[in-house]
């Protein structure tokens, strides 16, 4: 039997202070099996109110914003001015290349670069599945072979000079540099995949790098 509490004048069952604001109580009543269940029954609705309240609030704070319009995106994405790069690899089926853009170091020890390989590529599963790659940083006078390989639905191979390099990558004619890469993973990137290498070579070109911008080619002038 719970233990009455005083509140003023009146006497109520421990837990049961709320109570006091109903007049019509009188402390006796709370000997009634009937009025104790009625009061078991108020509490248990107060708390399923207050459960629903703190869901509906905790709700909103973890509510993400909408992402942005595609098309504004790849607007501000073309603001950024960055290298050029061909991957090439032999996959489990044939070789494959593609140009791209997203290229970045990862890091230094040890020495990790990443590019991002877009799955709708034809060349997706034959980049990503090969033991290595290489990544070929364009020079100036590479845009040709730039719009080559960017192109779908042809043999971006075809009169193209290239010799087999480590894991049978095919290697392209340096331009800026060239690297050449141990699969190391391929974690998820939404709708590509992101292609990390391990470098296990580096061979430097003569050229300046070629640069894309606003989606257009560049050169760059050292000041």
């Amino acid at each position: 039997t719970r233990k009455p509490i005083t509140m003023g004048n009146l006497s109520y069952p421990r837990g049961y202070e709320w109570a006091r604001q109903d007049s019509n109580l009188r402390p006796w009543d709370y000997e009634s099996p009937a009025l104790t269940a009625e009061l078991h029954a108020r509490f248990e609705a107060s708390l399923v109110r207050v459960s629903a309240s703190a869901g509906r609030f905790f709700a909103a704070m973890s509510t993400s914003p909408p992402s942005v319009d595609m098309q504004l995106f790849r607007d501000g994405l073309s603001s950024w001015a960055s290298g050029v790069t061909i991957v090439t690899a032999t996959g489990p089926s044939r070789i494959a290349g593609l140009t791209a853009s997203a290229f970045s170091s990862v890091s230094m020890d040890p020495p990790l670069i990443l590019v991002c390989i877009s799955r709708s590529s034809g060349a997706h599963d034959n980049l990503c599945e090969a033991p290595g790659f290489a990544v070929h940083v364009l020079g100036r006078d590479q845009e040709d072979l730039s719009n080559r390989f960017a192109t779908a639905g042809i043999d971006k191979f075809d009169g193209v000079d290239f010799q087999a390099g480590p894991f049978d990558a095919p290697l392209l004619a340096v331009g800026a540099a060239r690297l050449v890469c141990e699969r190391h993973s391929t974690p998820d990137g939404g709708d590509h995949t992101i292609l990390v290498g391990r470098v296990v070579d580096v061979e430097m070109g003569q050229q300046s790098p070629l640069l894309y911008h606003s989606r257009s080619y560049g050169t760059f002038t050292p000041q």
